[in-house]
């Protein structure tokens, strides 16, 4: 007895692909890769949490941590120069997650605050220096329980 199947070539590579797709969700289905829970891991399995610090600077004063581990922020810069840079910066594997401006004498531009070029600390200039603003900063790093 002999058997002979004639198909194009490109019906043939049609007909494969087909086979492939179909294995492919057999295989998602048959191992639970759809639920998280079965094939992954569940919510309460990643048990992380979030470790920020908080700090304040106020023109011409050191840095007071009113928050968080006090390794986590550094001062940058002196202020009072002339366009001299001066703000708080994000350390040991903290990452900024905010930067504010105070300013008592009015309400502060955007722009007045600058990242550093590394991207991890909040600097302002001496025009703030010289109104007394304070410059506020978050970093925050992710921590397994």
């Amino acid at each position: 007895m002999e058997f002979n199947v004639s198909i194009e070539k490109k019906y043939f590579f049609g007909i494969l692909g087909a086979l492939f797709v179909l294995a492919g969700l057999f295989a998602v289905y048959a191992y639970g890769t759809n639920e998280p829970e079965v094939f992954g891991h569940s919510v309460g399995e990643l048990d992380i949490k979030l470790d920020c610090a908080y700090a304040i600077r106020n023109a011409g004063e050191e840095p007071v941590i009113t928050s968080g581990d006090a390794n986590a922020i550094e001062s940058i810069g002196i202020g009072g120069g002339f366009d001299e840079k001066w703000g708080l910066g994000c350390v040991n594997d903290y990452k900024k997650t905010g930067c504010y401006l105070a300013d008592p004498t009015g309400s502060p531009a955007d722009s007045d605050v600058i990242s550093s070029d590394d991207g991890q600390g909040c600097l302002t200039d001496d025009e703030e220096y010289n109104a007394s603003a304070g410059l506020s900063v978050v970093c925050c790093k992710i921590v397994a329980n």
